[in-house]
């Protein structure tokens, strides 16, 4: 099979889970599944194979989340109850003022984000916007929104983030490049993504 037919295979793929999940109202899990042995099955693996793949990728990634939420729930609640996430978020709101929280948060996402993975940075944060919205009475949304964008950004664009640093490595990238590069397309998509998208959602709940 073609390098095309295998790119052609996996756009079909993920636009197919989009439409099963949003559309078709499926289970994500159950989708996940079948978009899963439907893309083995184009792409001409035999269907022992295809068992195995998913069995190995899937037990894989559960295997790490489990200990990633496991941790970090536990380094959380550690955090919670020593009321240090409560100064975190005193501290951050001292500088940026509560009509900025939202900036506050997503700038945090932006930075803390930079050496961890994804669900990492998520774990450890999120009690620190439930802080800042128990304190300055904001909803929760818009200030999850600017989290979760920050940390994307930080992990799609920045280095040393472990995705970014990866590819620039493989691409044998100048890393000085990559982190101005990078810089101009995280911070706006940051304030675009989380702040203004956050402010523009709100009133739709």
């Amino acid at each position: 099979m073609s390098t095309l037919t295998l790119v052609l295979t996996a756009v079909g793929s993920v636009l197919l889970l989009l439409f099963l999940v949003m559309k078709a109202r499926m289970h994500a899990f159950v989708a996940l599944m079948v978009v899963s042995m439907g893309a083995g099955l184009f792409s001409g693996m035999p269907l022992d194979k295809i068992a195995a793949t998913m069995e190995k990728g899937m037990g894989g990634t559960l295997g790490f989340l489990a200990i990633v939420v496991a941790l970090g729930a536990m380094f959380g609640k550690i955090l919670h109850e020593t009321g240090a996430v409560d100064q975190i978020a005193v501290k951050m709101l001292k500088s940026f003022g509560h009509n900025r929280a939202h900036y506050a948060i997503g700038l945090a996402g932006l930075i803390c984000a930079l050496p961890l993975f994804f669900e990492v940075a998520i774990v450890l944060l999120i009690s620190v916007a439930f802080s800042m919205a128990r304190h300055t009475g904001t909803n929760l949304v818009k200030l999850v929104i600017p989290l979760f964008a920050g940390v994307a950004a930080a992990a799609a664009f920045l280095l040393p983030g472990p995705a970014p640093m990866l590819l620039a490595s493989q691409m044998h990238a100048d890393f000085g490049w990559m982190i101005l590069i990078g810089l101009c397309a995280a911070i706006p998509g940051m304030i675009i993504a989380g702040p203004l998208w956050g402010e523009f959602y709100q009133p739709l709940r």
